[in-house]
């Protein structure tokens, strides 16, 4: 049983490839009842309480996406193998980087993910000399970066099951390449950057849901809604500040988010309890 942050992320850091945020259904099984095992240790995240400790920077550290869900009825016998190293060196490795922003006090929630969705590797090589080896030349070293602009809410559900729960409302996509070699004319027509913006009823109908299981100034451990079942690891990026996580906040009454208990009617009075998120000090005035 794994019941500590560092040993949650040896174990993730042995079970997922390299330059990848995923693995085969049986080690995601083998992380999954680890998370389980390490949340067991703490108690509950639970808001408004814990609200602060989600604000900052995280790094994507493992996501389950399709290895869960329907296979977590099957045995492991019958569980389906990580692809074997020469065929991942062949596909290549699509995402360099997985982030997360969270602004509580704007209650913005940013997923930037860096990606090369090119052919890479053994792969490149082959289409090299074809037409689209010209254009795959100049985007080698390129990375297109795509930054999803939510809006969230966050809520603890239930009094006796305190599900603290997120809802994210994607607004805004944000696109920029980099990286582009100069000389291919195919190349050179891709626009650097772009912004679409959401319209509101797609983004209603496209919110989505998940729990924080566990948080602590290190980890986050997010949570998806069935039939999928997504399970997220977050760790904290090194350049974010470290701020109370739920422990601190829950093992004693005279703290709130790492503040003096002085200061606490100042913060819960940013809270706007029909609105269910924070407001900024003009807001509350008006």
């Amino acid at each position: 049983s794994v019941f500590s942050d560092s040993a949650l992320i040896s174990l993730v850091r042995e079970l997922v490839p390299a330059g990848r945020f995923t693995c085969s259904a049986m080690h995601s099984r083998r992380i999954a009842a680890a998370c389980a095992a390490l949340e067991s240790t703490r108690p509950k995240v639970s808001f408004p309480r814990d609200l602060e400790a989600i604000g900052g920077d995280w790094v994507l550290l493992f996501t389950s996406t399709a290895a869960r869900g329907a296979l977590d009825l099957l045995p492991d016998v019958l569980l389906p193998p990580d692809l074997p190293a020469p065929l991942r060196a062949i596909m290549g490795a699509p995402f360099t980087a997985v982030e997360q922003s969270v602004d509580v006090m704007r209650s913005r929630m940013v997923d930037r993910v860096t990606l090369s969705p090119w052919p890479r590797g053994l792969a490149a090589d082959f289409l090299r000399d074809g037409p689209l080896g010209g254009p795959l030349s100049s985007l080698q070293d390129a990375s297109v970066t795509l930054e999803l602009d939510h809006e969230f809410t966050a809520a603890s559900v239930g009094e006796d099951s305190n599900r603290a729960t997120v809802l994210k409302k994607l607004q805004t996509v944000r696109r920029v390449l980099d990286g582009v070699t100069q000389g291919d004319s195919l190349a050179e027509l891709i626009p650097r950057s772009s912004t679409y913006t959401i319209p509101t009823l797609v983004s209603k109908i496209g919110s989505v849901q998940f729990e924080t299981s566990y948080l602590s100034q290190e980890l986050c451990i997010w949570r998806g809604p069935a039939p999928g079942n997504e399970l997220k690891i977050f760790r904290r990026s090194p350049a974010s500040p470290q701020r109370a996580d739920a422990t601190d906040t829950a093992a004693s009454d005279t703290t709130f988010g790492g503040k003096p208990a002085e200061e606490i009617s100042f913060v819960e009075e940013l809270w706007d309890e029909e609105t269910n998120q924070w407001v900024v000090p003009s807001d509350v005035e008006s």
